[in-house]
């Protein structure tokens, strides 16, 4: 039987503090998500595409969809996701959400 799947659209972030991360490590070289549950299968990492126009307000409206784990129970389980500035050596988290997977289906996480 296939595992249940949550599909999300990771849409878009508003008002972000970029001026230190510009200055010292990018350029403004875009900014994106990496979204993944913590507690699930780690292969199951995604990421948007880079925003490089929408500064810090950037737009995505990006669909994902996830494998839940029903080995895992639910209250070990946290949809994650980590905001990114594209730098010059490496990238930089710069906002993170955790939303907790327990205490309701999948679908009234969305």
């Amino acid at each position: 039987m296939a595992p249940p799947i949550l599909q999300i659209n990771i849409i878009s972030a508003k008002g972000l503090d970029l001026k230190e991360m510009i200055s010292c490590c990018s350029n403004n070289k875009g900014v994106y998500a990496d979204v993944f549950i913590r507690g699930s299968n780690k292969s199951a990492k995604q990421k948007t595409p880079i925003d490089k126009t929408g500064g810090t307000n950037p737009l995505w409206k990006f669909p994902m969809m996830f494998p839940i784990n029903v080995d895992v129970p639910e209250s070990q389980q946290t949809f994650v996701v980590k905001l990114k500035v594209v730098g010059f050596l490496s990238d930089k988290v710069i906002g993170l959400v955790h939303v907790p997977m327990h205490g309701g289906t999948a679908e009234s996480l969305c």
